[in-house]
């Protein structure tokens, strides 16, 4: 996963009709819903690149399961800063002059379009720099990858776990929101997602939330489990228990490799959280990595030790080197 971004040129609080339709609206110039021009689905927004060489070569490196972040320029405290004012997952690349032409009343884009699923914006600007000073901190998050130039696009130099834990935490974090599905505001794993419901207690504690159905994952998880029947790593052999699980992840899978019983694990519900967060891993010969991050104590009680290995084929080797890579542990 990369993460891109590129400038909205009017000041915040009022982004350029462009982003302020297509984007935070879903909707064309003249206020016709997105999905009755590109007949994707209901919530979807669209972004385009001018052409040229340079717009060419940077629109090539992108590819579906990206992220692409909206910059801004905002003022506090009299002070002109940069800022992100969201990021939206992309689904789809598109090449037609004729969309471009019904979404913003002229075809200068068609070449180069963005289709994107989900859109998180946050509830203040999320400032970069003032004068070319970084102002962005995140714990973990290293300083070089802050917006500190006026480049119009380029791609983020960093490595992919980096960016995971990056989107993680502004998913998760109680300032951003998905504009494509107001209902679900954070991480469905998050304990945040119900502190709006304490203390009033007339409040409605349920909703419709419309979800994406993962097509071919009972498949998956059948043929996986007729390879083995029992957690790789502890043991445990009873199914209720058992987590057919990705090595590479759905979102980050093509539809051969989501499919791809070698793209997966069987394991149980603890040790596949801890392979999910990617708080273990594992080495072409099979041997645990398990991440600095987890203290002895709880790799004690949850009885983590170098002798662990699971058996890995060539090609589940190839999925578990993008999980290390993904995960900040290295080659091997």
């Amino acid at each position: 996963m990369n993460l891109f971004y590129v400038s909205i040129p009017n000041d915040y609080p009022h982004p350029n009709s462009h982003y302020k339709n297509s984007i935070l609206g879903c909707l064309t110039y003249n206020r016709e819903p997105l999905k009755d021009v590109i007949h994707i689905n209901d919530l979807t927004g669209l972004w385009g690149f001018g052409q040229g060489l340079v717009n060419d070569r940077e629109y090539n490196k992108i590819n579906i399961g990206d992220v692409i972040f909206f910059r801004i320029n905002t003022h506090v405290d009299g002070k002109k800063y940069q800022a992100f004012d969201g990021f939206g997952f992309i689904s789809d690349k598109l090449s037609d002059y004729s969309i471009a032409k019904k979404v913003w009343g002229e075809d200068t884009y068609g070449e180069h379009l963005l289709v994107i699923d989900r859109y998180y914006r946050f509830y203040e600007p999320f400032l970069l720099s003032v004068n070319k000073d970084i102002v962005a901190n995140i714990d973990g998050v290293p300083k070089e990858i802050w917006h500190k130039q006026y480049n119009m696009f380029r791609q983020w130099n960093m490595p992919e776990g980096t960016a995971k834990r990056l989107i993680d935490y502004f998913i998760n974090e109680k300032f951003s929101i998905n504009l494509y599905d107001k209902d679900k505001k954070f991480s469905a794993e998050s304990d945040d997602a119900y502190s709006a419901t304490l203390g009033n207690a007339d409040q409605e504690t349920e909703t419709v939330v419309k979800q994406k159905k993962r097509k071919g994952q009972a498949k998956f998880r059948r043929d996986l489990l007729s390879l083995t029947n029992e957690c790789e790593i502890c043991g445990v052999n009873d199914e209720k228990l058992l987590i057919a699980g990705h090595i590479k992840s759905w979102e980050d899978s093509d539809n051969r490799e989501r499919l791809d019983t070698n793209n997966g694990l069987v394991l149980c519900a603890i040790h596949d959280k801890l392979f999910d967060k990617g708080l273990i891993s594992f080495s072409n010969d099979g041997n645990i990595k398990i991440s600095p991050d987890l203290s002895k104590k709880n790799k004690d009680i949850l009885r983590l030790s170098s002798k662990i290995s699971i058996k890995l084929n060539a090609r589940k080797k190839q999925y578990m080197k993008y999980h290390r890579n993904n995960y900040g542990y290295g080659e091997d």
